[in-house]
């Protein structure tokens, strides 16, 4: 049967290893290495040696690498037993692949992890590492989240299957052992253990939240008893709060019974109080009405005195007045005299202006006599060099156009003469296309024949003979797309091309493959028939790109001349430039010229009789001021006269009758002052001999009342705040007329009724109720606490039944899948077989029926088989298991042992094949020689023999399976 159908997966094709794979293992003192460094492929891996070699400390370094225990391993009991005799340390370095969308943290480590560990006598340590060997981390954590991440857990023995566990698993018929091997091998052992686990903790937490419920009942018991002795004891205590209300009451009673008495003495006291106000009131208007007086005298002393004075000054001013009055006259004359003065120069002035008027209209009207022939002499001149100007401003127009043209000219040639550069660098290129082509033909032209007969060893199946009659050849791309899909015929197979194209149909998907650059031409026509064809195209090819070149050059020449030329322009277009600015600038000094001569008039001349005229109207105007100004001030003082003399005759009449009138009420103000004071002194003696005495007397025993209520207030304060009393019903116990005497005598009968009572019982009520409290919140808080976590219990009960159910699934999963698994790899050598499983036995049985059997209905167990066959069929149940796990790579070592020949070579064909239809890495360990294997680049083998002591000194690649000198390990042997 051929492979291709067998395992209808890419076989033969080189597929990407994901991520998680072992690049490299590097040993150093472990074990019986020194120093041993392993390349494995992303693939299939074989390592073979003799026996003692040290192929399976590299299985063992592996687990140790990924955290395995020493006894895990088999192979000591402690780590330290790994470092080779006579070394300190060892040293186990592993290199994984960390490329792909599955890589762990790609960021930090890139592409490559490096796993090491290293061993010493007191213990060891782990590290991660990038891919350039830098430390990154090296806690317990990272390295299992690293391992969590590829799924990689070396202890399953469909993982890493070792020397001890390859050899109790093909040798043992128990099923028991097998049963064990598969629920270890799915990862079941792992769950069930921890669903049992779980279980015993649910158990174990129930059982002490019962405990803690039981535990309840006695404290509930003794809170009843508690409850009861305080309902006996709840008489006491309520003649005990009678007791501490009558005691309040009774001390403040004794602070009101204070109050009373001095409230009475407080109405006595405003009732002689009442009396002082009338007499003082009495005193004082009469003080208030010898002050007013008194201030009413002083007023009149003062007025009259004033007026006396006041009299004397009017008699002092008329004097006066009479004195101003003649000297106004004399300064109204002096002022009239000023006014005329200054009528008169302003006369003068406007003369003088008008004058100086007249003496500039006659000097304009000669100045324009005489610059009249002037003018027209410069305005012939300037329209002779405004024509001037015209004429070389045209001519700069001519040679700036001709300037443009150039330019343009210019410009277009470069455009011309980069298109044939471009079209030259095309030519070139073309041209190294064909010489490519003709090296390429002449290759191909060679006799690639190979001797071969070295190899024929290693090809199982030749293939010696292809569909050819069902393969069709056409000219072009179009008519091999209508032989393919259009015509649909039913013998063509597929469509090749002349230029490589592959067409087919499969079913209802059109496929078309692109021709392989890397495949050597078939099917095409002579190749020095095509050598010539290109040599011709070449030989065209150059002999455009000389006349491109040469049309380049001619380009470039004419450039050059262009350049010149334009140059010329540019220097004459300056020329011009600058000779039209030069006549403008004249044209504008002439224009300048001219206007300055039409307003120049002799401005010194006229300058200074301008200035003359402005300084004879500005006196003028200050003449007219100061005449204004003095007739104000003759009109001011004209009218000030006149008020003075009429205020001066007014004021003297009231001043003398003020006076007299002002003796008269004084006399009358003295008479009613004396009155007063009599009146003043009999109400004092009244207030001082029959309303103060008493007051003094009535005060004295208001403070002594006060201190007495202070001091009782202040005892009272020490049993309770009065506030407190209001809730109690004030200090009479309900009676308004209850004296402090009353109270006091109930505050007796009732102590002494406690006193009788108390004595029944030895603890206070007090300590019966805390302690009734504290056992009540004690048991609260159990009861809260035990609801909680009885919820809690039931919803982790329910959340584990819930995942026993999902295990049962699983577990039925499992068997279906292993059974179906079973049946398809005995099914590809025309073999059935049955697994049975019972997972309450814990037992795992294997039944296969052989070809042989087919006329027999019944079915043999594996003890009844050769051991070829037994062989066989317990290698398709290691891949049945091995198809039920994920993880990036498998080990196995000395997985072929207690198998013959035939055996062997058919269980590595089905063990090749199997791992290359599955994309994960694969190790095999054997001492047995592989040769039969089939040759694939995807297969990779290393002898390993005494390369950890020596070195590997020489190594030999053929195709892509890697051997080692077959002849170092003789010499080593």
């Amino acid at each position: 049967m051929e492979d291709s159908e067998r395992f209808p997966g890419p076989v033969g094709t080189p597929t990407p290893s994901g991520a998680g794979t072992i690049k490299r293992i590097r040993l150093e003192n472990f074990m019986c290495h020194s120093n041993l460094q392993i390349e494995l492929g992303p693939r299939v891996n074989f390592i073979t040696g003799q026996n003692g070699s040290g192929k399976s400390a590299i299985l063992t370094a592996i687990c140790v690498a990924f955290g395995s225990r020493a006894k895990g391993t088999q192979r000591a009991a402690t780590l330290k037993d790994f470092i080779k005799n006579g070394c300190s340390h060892a040293a186990v370095e592993v290199e994984i692949k960390n490329e792909g969308h599955d890589a762990f943290k790609h960021d930090i480590y890139g592409d490559a992890i490096i796993l090491e560990r290293r061993i010493n006598q007191s213990g060891g340590s782990m590290t991660l590492k990038d891919h350039r060997g830098r430390k990154v981390a090296g806690r317990k954590n990272d390295i299992q989240e690293l391992i969590d991440h590829f799924n990689i857990d070396v202890e399953n023995p469909c993982v890493v299957m070792s020397q001890d566990k390859s050899r109790e698993f093909l040798h043992s018929g128990n099923k028991k052992d097998k049963f064990k091997f598969f629920f270890k091998a799915t990862l079941l052992q792992q769950v069930n253990d921890t669903l049992q686990r779980n279980t015993e903790g649910l158990k174990s937490v129930s059982a002490a939240v019962d405990e803690d419920e039981a535990s309840i009942k006695p404290v509930e018991k003794e809170l009843k008893d508690l409850q009861r002795k305080i309902g006996n004891m709840e008489y006491l205590e309520e003649i005990s709060q009678e007791i501490e209300v009558l005691t309040k009451k009774l001390a403040w009673a004794w602070v009101y019974d204070v109050d009373k008495e001095k409230q009475e003495h407080i109405v006595m006291m405003d009732t002689l109080k009442q009396r002082v106000p009338a007499c003082q009131r009495k005193i004082d208007e009469q003080l208030a009405k010898m002050e007013s007086l008194k201030e009413k005298s002083s007023k009149k002393k003062g007025q009259i005195d004033c007026l006396i004075v006041k009299a004397l000054e009017v008699k002092s001013k008329q004097k006066e007045f009479e004195e101003s009055i003649s000297m106004a006259r004399k300064e109204k004359i002096e002022l009239e005299e000023k006014h005329k003065r200054a009528t008169n120069q302003i006369d003068d002035k406007e003369k003088q202006v008008s004058k100086l008027k007249r003496q500039i209209e006659e000097i304009k009207e000669q100045h324009l006599r005489n610059t009249q022939a002037e003018k027209s002499e410069t305005e012939e001149k300037i329209r002779e060099l405004k024509r001037t100007i015209d004429a070389a401003t045209d001519s700069l127009s001519r040679l700036e156009n001709e300037e443009f043209g150039s330019t343009d000219y210019r410009d277009k040639i470069e455009g011309e003469t980069d298109e044939i550069a471009k079209q030259i660098s095309d030519n070139e290129r073309k041209q190294n296309v064909h010489r490519s082509a003709i090296i390429e033909l002449q290759n191909n032209r060679r006799n690639k024949v190979k001797h071969t007969s070295s190899f024929a060893s290693r090809y199982k199946s030749p293939n010696y003979m292809g569909n050819a009659e069902r393969q069709v050849l056409v000219k072009d791309y179009d008519t091999a797309k209508a032989v393919a899909f259009d015509q649909r015929m039913s013998n063509v197979h597929e469509v090749y091309t002349s230029d490589g194209y592959r067409m087919f149909c499969r079913e209802s998907v059109q496929t078309v493959l692109p021709p392989n650059q890397w495949l050597s031409k078939r099917l095409c026509a002579s190749f020095d028939d095509q050598i010539i064809d290109h040599e011709q195209q070449v030989q065209v090819l150059a002999k455009e790109a000389e006349d491109l070149r040469q049309r380049k050059r001619d380009s470039e020449g004419s450039l050059h001349s262009l350049g010149e030329t334009l140059r010329s322009a540019k220097k004459k277009r300056w020329d011009a430039e600058r000779e039209v600015a030069s006549m403008k600038l004249e044209l504008e000094d002439l224009e300048r010229s001219t206007d300055s001569a039409s307003m120049s008039l002799p401005t010194s001349t006229l300058d200074e009789l301008h200035e003359e005229i402005s300084k004879i109207e500005e006196e003028i105007k200050h003449k007219q001021t100061t005449v204004e100004k003095l007739q104000f001030e003759i009109g001011k003082a004209e009218a000030k006269f006149k008020a003075l003399k009429m205020s001066f005759q007014n004021s003297a009449k009231e001043d003398f009758k003020t006076l007299d009138d002002a003796e008269i009420e004084l006399t009358k103000i003295e008479t009613d002052l004396k009155t007063a004071e009599m009146q003043k002194e009999h109400y004092e003696s009244v207030m001082a001999t029959k309303v103060i005495v008493k007051i003094e007397n009535a005060e004295a025993k208001h403070r002594e009342l006060e201190d007495e209520r202070q001091e009782r207030y202040r005892k009272a304060s020490i049993i309770c705040p009065e506030s407190h009393l209001e809730n109690l019903g004030g200090a009479s116990d309900g009676l308004d007329s209850s004296s402090p005497e009353q109270l006091s005598a109930h505050l007796s009968i009732r102590k002494d009724r406690l006193h009788k009572e108390s004595q029944q019982f030895s603890e206070s009520i007090d300590d019966l109720r805390m302690m009734y409290e504290e056992k009540e919140n004690k048991i609260q808080k159990r009861r809260q606490w035990c609801k909680t976590l009885r919820e809690k219990l039931e919803v982790c009960v329910k959340a584990l039944e819930l995942r026993w159910k999902k295990f049962e699934s699983n577990k039925n999963s499992a068997r279906r899948d292993l059974t179906w698994n079973f049946n398809d790899h005995l099914g590809k050598k025309g073999v059935s077989g049955n697994i049975k499983i019972d997972y309450e036995e814990k037992i795992l049985g294997v039944e296969v029926k052989m070809p042989q059997d087919a006329s027999n209905s019944s079915v043999r167990d594996t003890r009844g088989l050769s051991g070829g066959e037994r062989s066989f069929s317990t290698l398709c149940f290691a891949l049945s298991l091995h198809q039920m796990i994920e993880c990036p790579f498998r080990a196995m070592d000395e997985f072929d042992v207690f198998m013959d020949a035939v055996s062997r070579k058919i269980s590595l064909d089905t063990l090749v094949d199997f791992a290359l239809s599955h994309k994960a890495q694969w190790i095999f360990i054997t001492p047995h020689d592989i040769s039969m294997v089939r040759q694939d680049e995807n297969i990779k083998e290393a002898a390993n023999g005494s390369a950890s002591i020596l070195g590997i000194q020489r190594c030999k690649f053929t195709g892509s399976i890697l051997l080692f000198d077959e002849q170092l390990l003789e010499n080593f042997f």
